[in-house]
């Protein structure tokens, strides 16, 4: 499951063109938290999972496999 977020909030912001920084500041997310996430060390709330989909243009169920 994790690694499905992960490599979907990759290819996402590489098919829109933002950074992981410029995703972080778009999703209100700190940067160390989305660099956490993305290395499977955290799972994201809620809330976040969201914010990063609402970033990406995208809904949390796309984000999830």
């Amino acid at each position: 499951g994790h690694r499905h977020l992960i490599d979907e909030v990759r290819r996402r912001s590489r098919a829109v063109d933002l950074s992981i920084e410029a995703l972080a500041d778009a999703a209100r997310v700190s940067r160390s938290q989305l660099w956490r996430i993305l290395r499977g060390e955290c799972s994201p709330p809620v809330e976040t999972l969201a914010a990063l989909a609402d970033a990406l243009g995208c809904r949390v169920r796309d984000l999830l496999p």
